[in-house]
């Protein structure tokens, strides 16, 4: 079996889960349609990703990050890894398309990573705060939903919450009409 056979049926089961457990889900998966999320399992590089594609179109995201890759081609083959990123001058990811503060973050995430500080392989241990609002459009809540409420919700939906949660995201997104061109997540 191929890895995008594998994907869909993957896609597919998360998908039939979450409705069966969840009627809102079903209903959100029902308006949102099919799931377009897209596995990257290099962890450091998707979340030097998302950083660089907060608040910017993926048009604009993309270009920098081909920037920063052609950057690194010198340095690691054009793998984005903290070692690769630490050694890079300022300048060099300025000339990127770093704005200064995107710049701090990423090189915080680096020094983080490469210390030892942060370990990526159990990132999915960590609590997962996201998709407030989109959780509130879904549910029709009042208010947005605390952390505390959020996990509560969170845990019906596991093993499959990584899908749950691009769902809300999704619908909000419609909610606002603002739909993106693709999606990336950083693991499974």
């Amino acid at each position: 079996m191929d890895t995008l056979t594998s994907w869909l049926q993957v896609v597919s089961t998360a998908t039939s889960y979450l409705s069966d457990i969840d009627p809102v889900m079903a209903n959100t998966i029902a308006r949102v349609g099919p799931c377009t999320l897209t596995p990257n399992p290099r962890l450091f590089e998707t979340l030097v990703d998302a950083i660089i594609s907060q608040q910017i179109s993926v048009k604009a995201a993309d270009a920098i990050m081909a920037r920063l890759r052609a950057a690194m081609h010198a340095e690691a083959n054009g793998l984005i890894s903290p070692e690769a990123l630490l050694s890079l001058e300022d300048e060099s990811l300025r000339a990127a398309g770093l704005s200064l503060q995107k710049m701090r973050y990423i090189r915080d995430l680096a020094e983080r990573v490469s210390s030892g500080q942060l370990d990526l392989e159990r990132l999915s241990e960590l609590d997962d705060e996201a998709v407030l609002e989109g959780v509130r459009e879904a549910f029709a809540l009042e208010a947005r939903p605390t952390p505390k409420e959020m996990r509560e919700r969170g845990e019906i939906w596991r093993p499959y919450r990584t899908f749950a949660t691009w769902y809300m995201w999704m619908v909000r997104r419609l909610a606002q009409g603002n739909e993106r061109e693709r999606t990336r997540i950083v693991s499974l």
